[in-house]
């Protein structure tokens, strides 16, 4: 038994000391989950420009990512080459220096390779990572380390900022359309929602309840304050009923730091640390659940800053235990009266 513990031993350290040889693309092209992102990097010709000293750190989106981005954008990736925008798209996911996440802060900045900044958010040991065109993303895997760098994982693709407009009003090098066909940028600057999350609670007159609660925890500030953008699940009146106010910690296990993509069996780290929200979806009905609590979505509204998902019930799984241990306390007291 020493023998093969010795022996697990030193191919753990022989591990160690290798994994860091390979370069932030050699372990895209290594790992199935990046064959998206390998396309995209051979198509634009940047694999040799990464293949070289560096230091890199490399948002790397998935498959899934770059498939939800085509999806939205009604493109693909031979459309995004041809208008020339393929390029800026990846270098706007490499920042020339070596990040970990140890050293990522909320409201940080750091300059891309394209030239704009990518914004941080941090929230629950959860990291987001903001772009322009209100695309955001949260790190799923963080600190893969490279030779010529690290890479961090995200979950969904990020968009450069609109190029800047010259004095003659027109914008910088052909990037205006990124869309589809008729897709231009003014139309998508009108189209952007201008309300943030908190705004768009406010407004709605369903969750008059939930603004109570917001306000009392101060949670609303931090919602309307922090960098990064947020996904709110949020009960609506009739799922408050009867609830003066909702403490922080609950409330907290309502919110997913990130705009983030609802797919059946996705898993999601909320503001309350060390609480997951998992996703179900079933035809046109899509729930939330916190451990044993869960809660159908009736409504979707985008806001500036993320997503607002109405809720019909509570996620509060503590809530859920207790009212289960009150019925099992009455039922035993029943019991031993019967016997």
């Amino acid at each position: 038994m020493t023998w093969l513990s010795s022996w697990c031993l030193m191919l753990a350290l022989l591990f160690v000391q290798t994994s860091g040889q390979e370069t932030v693309v050699d372990i895209a092209i290594d790992n199935d989950n990046f064959a998206t992102l390998e396309d995209a990097l051979t198509t634009a010709g940047l694999v040799g420009n990464l293949q070289g000293e560096g230091p890199f750190t490399v948002f790397a989106p998935t498959n899934d990512a770059f498939q939800a981005a085509f999806s939205g954008l009604g493109t693909s990736l031979n459309d995004l080459m041809s208008a020339g925008n393929l390029t800026g798209i990846l270098q706007f996911h490499v920042v020339p220096s070596r990040v970990f996440s140890a050293n990522i802060t909320s409201g940080l900045q750091l300059k891309t390779l394209e030239g704009r900044n990518l914004t941080f958010g941090v929230a629950g040991g959860v990291v987001t990572v903001t772009g322009g065109r209100g695309t955001s993303a949260t790190v799923t895997s963080a600190n893969i380390s490279a030779s010529n760098g690290v890479i961090h994982v995200i979950n969904a693709v990020l968009l450069p900022p609109p190029p800047e407009t010259t004095d003659e009003g027109n914008t910088n090098e052909g990037e205006e359309n990124i869309g589809g066909e008729g897709d231009n940028q003014g139309g998508t600057e009108q189209e952007m929602p201008q309300q943030t999350v908190v705004e768009i609670i406010v407004s709605e007159t369903s969750l008059g309840r939930l603004v109570a609660s917001l306000n009392a925890t101060g949670l609303n500030e931090a919602l309307e304050s922090g960098t990064g953008n947020f996904t709110v699940f949020a009960p609506n009146d009739e799922a408050l009923e009867g609830i003066e106010s909702v403490e922080v910690a609950v409330l907290q296990k309502h919110v997913v730091p990130g705009r983030v993509d609802l797919t059946n069996g996705a898993t999601f780290a909320t503001l309350l640390n060390g609480t997951n929200l998992t996703v179900s979806v079933s035809g046109d009905e899509t729930q939330v659940s916190v451990g044993e609590a869960s809660a159908t979505i009736v409504k979707t509204m985008n806001a500036s800053n993320g997503v607002v998902h109405v809720i019909n019930a509570v996620l509060n799984d503590s809530g859920v235990k207790a009212h289960c241990s009150i019925l099992v306390a009455i039922f035993a007291a029943m019991w031993l009266m019967m016997a």
